[in-house]
This record gives structure tokens, C-alpha cells and sequence, in this order.
């Protein structure tokens, strides 16, 4: 009796081992794919922190990343950076002109922001690319910033 338990026990584990895809290949597939042009300048901006300047405490600094994934340059590139408070009332915002940005890249900057009194821990602050010359922008692709973006 206990050996034809047994042999039940493995054929039905060898059943289900025998059943289960273990390659991975029935993994939900992310058809979300970003397509870009051959010859087009994809650019968006991954905003890092901002935080007062400890020489000025009128002046916020922005830090943040300018990424192209094209595979051409990009022109005339510009970030513009925003504080809020929590309610998203926009209470100033500033704009800075990178200039051009090479193919497949990723440039570091900062923008210096005169915020006057602003309390930073009543407020957030972040950074998004504004405009491009023969380019799209990233943020354009993503619905939900665009349509955040499109109230301020």
C-alpha cells in the first residue's frame, strides 16, 4: 500500500513539474514599446532633488538629468522647473535653455532658481523638458504627465 502511495505521490509530481512552463516564455509581454524614428532626437528629463543653495537661501538648486535616446542631436533643448505646493498650484517656475544634446546621451545640470521666502517643506519641486528643435519629447508619449503638464 505505502509503495503504490508513493509512486501516486511521483507521478502526479512529475505531472505537475511536467505541466508547468518553467522557460518563462508565458510572461505577460509589455506591449508598451517606445518606438523611435531613425533619424529623430528623443530627449526627456529625469529630475534628481532640489534644495536650498546654502550660500543664498533665496535660490532653490534644480538638479537633474537630460537624457536623448535618438539617434540623432538634439537642438535647442530646454527644462523647465517648477515649485508647487501640495495642492499643485504652480508658485514659480523657471526655464533653462541646455542648447544641444549629442545622440544616445546624457547630460547633467543644474538650474538656479531665486524662490525668495519659499518654504521648501511646503512645497515640491521638479523639472521636465519644455522644448526641443527636430525632436519629440519623451513626456509627450506619457499621457498622464502630459495632461499634468498641459494644466500649468
Amino acid at each position: 500500500m505505502k509503495k503504490t502511495m508513493i509512486v501516486i505521490l511521483m507521478l502526479s509530481l512529475i505531472a505537475l513539474v511536467g505541466c508547468t512552463d518553467n522557460t518563462g516564455m508565458d510572461v505577460p509581454y509589455d506591449d508598451r514599446v517606445v518606438p523611435v524614428v531613425e533619424e529623430q532626437a528623443l530627449v526627456t528629463t529625469s529630475f534628481i532633488e532640489w534644495g536650498e543653495n546654502i550660500e543664498n537661501s533665496r535660490e532653490a538648486i534644480f538638479s537633474f538629468w537630460v537624457t536623448n535616446y535618438g539617434n540623432i542631436e538634439a537642438k535647442n533643448v530646454s527644462v523647465k522647473c517648477i515649485v508647487s505646493d501640495y495642492e499643485d498650484n504652480v508658485i514659480k517656475s523657471d526655464t533653462i535653455k541646455i542648447g544641444n544634446v549629442a545622440s544616445t546621451s546624457v547630460n547633467y545640470e543644474e538650474l538656479i532658481m531665486n524662490i525668495g521666502n519659499i518654504n521648501n517643506q511646503e512645497n515640491y519641486g521638479f523639472c521636465f523638458t519644455e522644448s526641443c528643435s527636430d525632436c519629440e519629447l519623451l513626456n509627450h508619449r506619457l499621457t498622464d504627465f502630459e495632461d499634468y503638464v498641459g494644466m500649468i
